[in-house]
This record gives structure tokens, sequence and C-alpha cells, in this order.
């Protein structure tokens, strides 16, 4: 047998179980009592079914609260601890359910020390479908929910009594997906397991209506000792799951897109660079002439690495790493990086290191494009930013304030900015992929910095003081120059 609660429910092991129960009428009488409760009372069936009233095996106090239950206009289900007298006046404390069975009700009973130990295994079963965030429901064979988890509840957007005796279908299915219920219906019933996508209606916290993509799987449940069938729907939101998977086709379109046109720039590039390079040699340095060639070349070589980044960020050219020392790379990267930035916004570099780190000159020039870029934006293209790179170790005493750094030699460099700073809400997701609080950003920016600095054997975090700015710092381990 069952028993059903508002938060608890007794795991599918104990389904086999046959559990103490008798059914009541509507004035009382008992008209059924199966074997564990004659067991459990000490009377035969006989001598109970339409002889005894319910309140024969209760205390007082216990039957003023079952009464109260039961007289109630809105009585959907019971639940209570009391102690149950046997024929030899024997009390034993039990926990006791009540679930309506048409115009009857069903009383079962368990011993406390069996509910303590399902109600231990019904916290895991909790937990973990909360963790996951499973929606997990029950129903009788006429599909009315008898129970649901608050994974459930929060799917719906119902409370637990607004749940209770509800069709699920009619919560599940609208005249969009009619086609959907039916098959369900009709699967089920034929004791089949049926499982698929469904679009299901619910919303969001605050209150405006949303179309979840949620893949449903329901099964039934047949109990042959009692002929009773249940019917188990498990729900679990693949929305955001949907979402990622088509922006990753898109953005495996893009790279692939970016490749080709790359290659093609790339083509366009190569004599640009070498007859700027030949002319370079024929024409007297320090003339007009020689200062515009020697533009075109080093913008041209620029070009041509910037085509490797885009290669490099499809995937379709694999970045080198050599020894670098970083602040002759970020002097180049600098002045480069000013073409990107807003007139408007003053930019200062800083340079305290002349440590070596092993790093593709371009995942370098990555990282901080992508900082900067971030850094304007929060600014609203105006205000500061400077570039600040310096030496430092650190101890095995400073080991636990950077947990993810082995004590050792590093480059740090530091972005920092003059805007608003970061909301304190989201620092501890703002490396996650497609996170953003631009309106009409992607979100891949910081991601992209965090990936290149964690393959270098790197940590990057940021630090923030808000309306006065924010620091983004990024650590590479220092090498000796010689490798």
């Amino acid at each position: 047998m069952y028993i059903f609660a508002r938060d608890m429910f007794l795991p599918p092991l104990s389904f086999k179980e046959e559990l103490p129960k008798i059914i009541i009428n509507q004035t009382g009488k008992i008209i059924f009592a199966n074997k564990e409760f004659e067991k459990l009372s000490g009377y035969c069936k006989q001598d109970i079914e339409y002889q005894f009233s319910w309140q024969v095996f209760f205390q007082s106090e216990d039957i003023v609260k079952i009464q109260n239950f039961l007289t109630s206009p809105k009585k959907t289900y019971f639940e209570h601890k009391i102690n149950f007298i046997d024929r030899n006046a024997n009390l034993r404390q039990m926990h006791l359910s009540i679930c309506p069975l048409d115009k009857n009700w069903v009383i079962s009973f368990i011993d406390i020390e069996s509910v303590e130990k399902v109600s231990i295994e019904n916290q895991v079963y909790k937990v973990a479908f909360d963790i996951l965030k499973i929606a997990l429901a029950i129903t009788d064979k006429h599909w009315r929910i008898k129970w649901a988890n608050s994974v459930f509840q929060h799917f719906i957007k119902l409370s637990p009594d607004e749940l209770i005796n509800t069709n699920i279908l009619g919560l599940l299915f609208n005249k969009k997906n009619k086609k959907e219920c039916e098959n369900i219906n009709i699967t089920l019933t034929q004791g089949q397991k049926w499982q698929g996508f469904i679009p299901l209606d619910s919303q969001d916290e605050k209150g405006h209506k949303k179309t979840l993509n949620a893949y449903l799987i329901a099964s039934p449940i047949n109990l042959e000792h009692n002929n009773e069938s249940f019917y188990v729907f498990v729900i679990s939101d693949k929305s955001s799951e949907l979402e990622l998977q088509q922006r990753l086709e898109k953005m495996a379109s893009l790279g692939s897109f970016a490749a080709e046109i790359s290659h093609d720039f790339n083509n366009l590039l190569s004599p640009i660079l070498a007859y700027s390079e030949i002319l370079l040699k024929k024409v007297p340095q320090n003339t007009f002439v020689y200062e515009k060639l020697k533009i075109i070349n080093e913008t041209a070589f620029w070009a041509k690495d910037l085509i490797g980044q885009i290669l490099a960020l499809s995937r379709f050219k694999e970045a080198t790493p050599v020894p670098l020392r970083l602040d002759h790379a970020t002097k180049k990267i600098f002045e480069f990086l000013r073409r990107f930035i807003s007139q408007k916004i003053k930019m200062k570099l800083e340079i305290n290191s002349k440590g070596f780190v092993k790093a593709d000159p371009l995942q370098i020039y990555q990282i901080l494009l992508n900082l900067c870029i971030n850094a304007a934006e929060a600014m609203g293209n105006e205000g500061e930013i400077t570039i600040k790179i310096e030496d430092v170790e650190i101890r095995q005493e400073d080991f636990k304030k950077n947990s993810e750094l082995k004590p050792g030699k590093y480059v740090k460099v530091s972005v920092i900015d003059t805007g608003p700073g970061i909301d304190r809400n989201i620092p501890h997701r703002i490396f996650e992929p497609y996170f953003t609080t631009k309106k009409g950003g992607i979100g891949l920016g910081l991601t992209v910095a965090h990936r290149i600095v964690k393959e270098l054997g790197g940590q990057i975090g940021c630090q923030n003081i808000l309306g006065k700015g924010a620091n983004f710092y990024f650590f590479l381990p220092r090498i000796d120059n010689k490798k």
C-alpha cells in the first residue's frame, strides 16, 4: 500500500510492502480491513468490517483531530502521529495517513520507526531531485495528482493543496499539444512508458508567462498484490540546454565562415607585406615615403596577426606558446589596442616587470583585448583604463588567498577602469559562458579570457570597488628566460 503526505512520499520499494489499512465510508463504518490490520488490531476481518467504527482504535484527542479533518470542506489528505489501541488495550505509536478513495477514505498505518527510516530516505530523494531540478509527480489511475515535489510545484506555479487531486493531463497539456496528451493516455493505459519533449506553460519569477522546453518521462506503476495502479511523471527543463546547443551551432557556423574569410584576407595581405618589405629596403630612411611604407607594413603585419587570432578562435589554428617577455609584448599590443578603444578614454600603461612567461603573443593580445573592451563598455566609452604589469611571488602563507595558484613566481597583469564597478550579485558568474549584463551582448569575451589564462596555467579574477571601478587581473607563471 502507499502513504501520501505533504512533504513525504514513500520510495518505490515501499510500494511492495503491505501496510495495515482500513477503508471507511461516510458514516465512519469500517467497510474493509486487510490482513495486516487484523494483525495490528488483534481482531479478525469478520469482527471488524461493518461492525466497528474507526473511533474504536483511537484515543479521544486523536479522534477530535481526525474528525475535524473528515468534516472539513477542503479535505484532501491528512497525516498525524497517533496512539493506536489494539484488542488488548495496548497502545502503540503509529503514523497515520488518510487519503480519499471515491466517496470513502483509506486510512493507512505505519509504525514510527519505519516512518523515521523512510523520512531519512525521503530527504535523500528530495535533495537529489531538487539539486537536479527534476520535477516529480505521482497520480492515481484516473490521472489525479496524489503527490508532487517542490520542483513540480515551481514549474506549475500551484500550491500543494491546489495540486492534490488535480488532473495532471489538464495541467501539462493544452489544445496545442492535444496529440501528445492522447498518446500518453493510450501508452500508459497499455502499461508502457512514454517519453519525449513537450511545451510546458509556466511563469518566470516576475509572474510573466513563458514556455519551457520540457522533457517528460511518464511510466505506470502496477501493484500486483492489490491491483492498484499509479502513474509517475518525471519532468526536466531542457530550455537552457537547447538554447546553448543552438548557440553553439551558430558559433560553429560563424567559426567556419570566419576561417574562410580569414584565409581570403591572408591571401590579400601576403603581397602587401612582401612588396612593402621590398620597398622599405630600396627607399632611403628618414624620408616621408619610408615612414608611410613602414606604417603600411606594420599595419599589414598586425592585420595578419589579427587573422591568426580569428583562426585560433575558430579552432582552425592552434596557439604556439613560446618564452615571451610580457612587458615587451604588452607595449606592442598596447599601441594596437588604442585603435579599438574610444578616443574619449584615457589609456595608461604601468610596467614594473621584466619577467618571461610561456605564451603565444596572440593569446596575450586576446586576453587584453577582451578585458579592455569590457572595461570600455562598462564605462560607457568615457573614463580611464590602466594596464599594470608587475612581478609577484606567491608565498606559502599566501597560498590560501590564491588557492588556485601554487607558491612560486608570477607576472601579474591588471586592467583597471574607472567605471561603476560590478554588481555584487554577479562576480561568481562573471566568467560563465553567455552570461552578460549588456543589452545585445553575447557573454563570451570574459569567458575566452578565462579559458586562455587557464590553458596557460594561470588564474584570472576581479576586484570590485562599487561606484569607483573594477580591476580585472590575471597571473601567469614566470619562467627562466633561458628556457
